[in-house]
């Protein structure tokens, strides 16, 4: 079995460009939240405690991977979160729909009635 084998890698279009998803197979879960969380301290065990449907042996394949790949994963992650933020950034233009406004006004009107008592 090739390393590559754990893994399903997608390209699709999106309205700020090309993306690229590399899921961990037979599991909805991108690659990309298994390193963040092992660079952000967690050990194998805390992250297949994090994603029960993962076992160690996919982990550790992830880990491998991206050890192996480190920059090639890296920009992959750097494009993902890039097209995220130009997303975002749309997504900010716009105007906020009907039923957004209405809870912004309730939860404002909440907050000034705790800051009257």
């Amino acid at each position: 079995m090739q390393l590559e084998d754990y893994f399903e890698f997608e390209k699709f279009q999106t309205p700020f460009g090309e993306a690229e998803r590399i899921r961990i197979k037979g599991h909805r879960i991108a690659i990309d939240f298994v390193i963040n969380d092992w660079r952000a301290g967690y050990l194998p065990e805390q992250i297949v405690a994090n994603y029960p449907t993962l076992n160690l042996e996919k982990v550790f394949a992830t880990l491998t991977y991206y050890l192996q790949n480190k920059d090639r994963v890296e920009a992959y992650i750097k494009r993902g979160d890039e097209i995220g933020e130009a997303y975002y950034q749309d997504y900010l233009k716009n105007e906020p729909p009907e039923v957004v406004k209405r809870l912004r006004a309730l939860a404002a009107e909440k907050h000034q009635q705790v800051l009257r008592k």
